[in-house]
């Protein structure tokens, strides 16, 4: 029901402005999750590049990725005002579940094993192919 989610997401508002701490961690921390939805569409979408392309984009959209998880545990201590968890408002408890969630630690894992440590995200153009050259583990197929 559109009117049950409206309210909802009124209830998440008027709690983040009775939480000041809560509010300003928040505001810290959810510059860097910005763009989670265009990394996300990109895994969810079939893609029309081909060959090296599809390679550079599917090695800046890992990086991406890789980056997005490791901020979620900042974002989930945020909401956890404290280390407490929220109130009441059923949102906030959603974020802080979906952002601790195991399926996460688990991707962190597999991208562990197939991308460089030390490999991150860069949004410059000329960085891309150090990015694709460098990122990808020794005996991992470049093309992902």
């Amino acid at each position: 029901n559109d009117l049950d989610t409206i309210n909802t997401r009124l209830d998440c508002v008027v709690e983040l402005l009775q939480r000041e701490e809560m509010l300003v961690d928040l505001q810290r921390v959810l510059p860097a999750f910005a763009e989670c939805d265009r990394v996300l569409r990109h895994f969810m979408q079939k893609s029309t590049l081909t060959g090296w392309a599809k390679a550079q984009a599917s090695i800046a959209s890992v990086l991406h990725l890789k980056q997005l998880l490791r901020t979620a545990p900042a974002i989930a201590a945020a909401v956890c005002e404290n280390g407490e968890a929220p109130s009441e408002n059923e949102l906030l408890k959603a974020v802080q579940g979906n952002l601790t969630a195991p399926e996460l630690h688990d991707m962190e894992q597999k991208i562990a094993g197939v991308i460089e440590d030390d490999a991150c995200y860069d949004k410059r153009t000329s960085q891309r192919l150090l990015q694709c050259l460098f990122a990808i583990m020794p005996g991992t197929n470049k093309l992902l």
